[in-house]
This record gives C-alpha cells, sequence and structure tokens, in this order.
C-alpha cells in the first residue's frame, strides 16, 4: 500500500514539473550551432520568437526562458539585412535604428553561475524591448 501512495505521489509531481512551464534552453529549431566565438545561430529565426522589432533592416527577436515565471530570463537577437549580428565580448555596444543595444554574452560565459533569469544576447536600451512575458501578447508563432 505504502509504494502506490509513493507512486502516486511521484507520479503527480512529475507530472507537474513537467507542466510547471519549465521549458528548455532553446526552442526547436533553435539548436545552438555555436561557432568558434560562442556566438549562437538561428537557422530560421521568424517562426520560433516570441516578439521582433523591425526597423530599416534591423530585427531584434525576444525570446524567453521559462516565461511567465521568477526564473524567466531574456534572450535578445540581432539580425541585419537577414544576417545575424554576432556579439564579441560581454558589454559590448552597439547602436542600431532600434535604439542602443549592449551585448550580454551566453549562456558559457557565466559558467557554472549561470541561472535562468540572466539575460543572454543583446539587451536593449528601450524597456518596452525588454519587458516582462504577457501571454495575452507574446504568443510563439507557429
Amino acid at each position: 500500500m505504502k509504494f502506490f501512495l509513493f507512486l502516486t505521489i511521484f507520479l503527480t509531481v512529475s507530472v507537474a514539473v513537467l507542466l510547471s512551464g519549465c521549458q528548455p534552453d532553446t526552442a526547436p529549431g533553435q539548436e545552438n550551432n555555436g561557432n568558434a566565438s560562442g556566438t549562437s545561430v538561428y537557422p530560421n529565426p521568424e517562426p520560433t520568437h516570441y516578439r521582433a522589432y523591425k526597423k530599416e533592416g534591423w530585427v531584434l527577436y525576444i525570446d524567453y526562458r521559462a516565461p511567465g515565471s521568477r526564473s524567466e530570463g531574456i534572450d535578445g537577437r540581432i539580425y541585419h539585412d537577414g544576417k545575424v549580428v554576432a556579439g564579441k565580448e560581454v558589454g559590448e555596444t552597439l547602436d542600431t535604428p532600434l535604439g542602443k543595444m549592449t551585448w550580454k554574452g551566453e549562456r558559457e560565459d557565466y559558467g557554472e553561475d549561470f541561472n535562468l533569469w540572466y539575460p543572454t544576447g543583446w539587451y536593449s536600451g528601450n524597456p518596452e524591448h525588454m519587458r516582462r512575458y504577457d501571454p495575452a501578447i507574446d504568443k510563439k508563432a507557429p
């Protein structure tokens, strides 16, 4: 009897964890094809991002890790004329028609101290670009 109680609790907790919104670091179609500099290249960015801001050939794609949770983290990727713009070192800045961007680095740049809520990729100085996930607005493209 105790075994079945234990099994029931274990399965209930396991299902709850799976349904809690925990998501992997990358979404399907966003495999990390890291190059020698450690930057990620997203092979098909349009259908896998939550938000996109576009202006004069520049695009800022915003993704979330653990969206809607206390551990929510933002990942920003910039493309110019369809090509990824990779940061070279943490703290690097880039002026674009979308505003000033700061390179926050990749997950690997944080080492073992990485937490989901740490920002990665390009971070915009525009608060509208970097706002928290809102399920009424931020729906992942199919």
